[in-house]
């Protein structure tokens, strides 16, 4: 149940903290494609919809590159 279950929050769930992406797309570098694929959504959509983009096109965040749980430790503290 437990492998299962990580599989799931790994792969499946999106997280707010991570922009609506899964860990596994942040942590196997898909999130600067995913950020990419749906900017391009946007930008078709305010050119079809210009009334819904009263305040210009809305940008899509990228902001995470690594994903942890337990952040390791600097290099430094480990020995």
């Amino acid at each position: 149940m437990g492998t299962l279950l990580s599989y799931w929050y790994n792969n499946n769930h999106s997280y707010s903290g991570l922009n609506l992406m899964t860990p596994a797309h942040v942590h196997y570098g898909e999130a600067i494609v995913l950020q990419q694929q749906r900017q391009a959504v946007m930008a078709r959509s305010s050119q079809a919809h210009r009334e819904r983009f009263m305040q210009g096109l809305f940008i899509v965040k990228v902001d995470p590159t690594v994903v942890y749980i337990n952040p390791p430790k600097p290099a430094e503290t480990l020995s």
